[in-house]
């Protein structure tokens, strides 16, 4: 940004699904584009423009629209909902590059599953060997989820050094490991329960 810059909120403009007007640049001011309302706003975005005022140039410049898009925060309906609900935040904290929060949402979603699943313990550590000690899960399945649990400890509890940080790779990673986990227990074993009565009427 150069000297003397200004970043301003140009607009907060309700969003409707509208044909636009044409554009003006009315009072000096850069050309904007507007929406003729028909019904009531759903959402909003806000605009950022930027000017400098020492080139006596009082126009403003587009910096950034927000949102950009919107993050697929898509869950499978045969993870339960509350668990569902955790793991959402996590994808939607990785669309924002909100690696830490990321990591830390999937260990709170696995945790939550664990639970729901029957494991007993105090601690996360000792609920996932439960569940391979009782065959819930799979050996592979277990250093999966202890892989997800050690990372979000990082991303939830500041190292004394203050070095540990949370990178990009490790969030896709969790966010990965998470939805596997997800898939082995909740969304494959319903496949399997809804091809019970076709494969009852083979062997009939």
């Amino acid at each position: 940004m150069g000297l003397g810059a200004r970043v301003h909120i140009v607009r907060i403009l309700p969003i409707f699904a509208l044909s636009p007007l044409p554009t003006s640049s009315k009072l000096g001011r850069p050309k904007e584009s507007a929406t003729v309302p028909s019904a009531k706003a759903k959402e909003f975005v806000l605009v950022v423009g930027q000017r400098v005022p020492s080139t006596g140039d009082n126009n403003f410049s587009l910096v950034a629209v927000y949102p950009l898009g919107k993050p697929n925060d898509f869950v499978d309906e045969t993870v339960p909902p509350e668990i569902a609900s955790d793991f959402r935040e996590a994808l939607r904290c990785q669309w924002i590059e909100a690696h830490k929060a990321t990591v830390t949402m999937c260990r709170r979603a696995l945790q939550a599953s664990a639970i729901a699943l029957g494991a007993s313990g105090e601690r996360l550590i000792y609920q996932i060997d439960y569940l391979a000690t009782k065959g819930t899960i799979t050996s592979p399945l277990k250093a999966l989820a202890h892989e997800v649990r050690v990372t979000g400890n990082v991303g939830a509890h500041p190292d004394r050094d203050g070095l540990s940080d949370v990178k990009k790779e490790d969030a896709v990673d969790m966010v990965e490991f998470t939805r596997e986990f997800f898939h082995h227990v909740y969304v494959m074993p319903a496949k399997l329960k809804a091809r019970a009565p076709k494969a009852a009427e083979k062997t009939s």
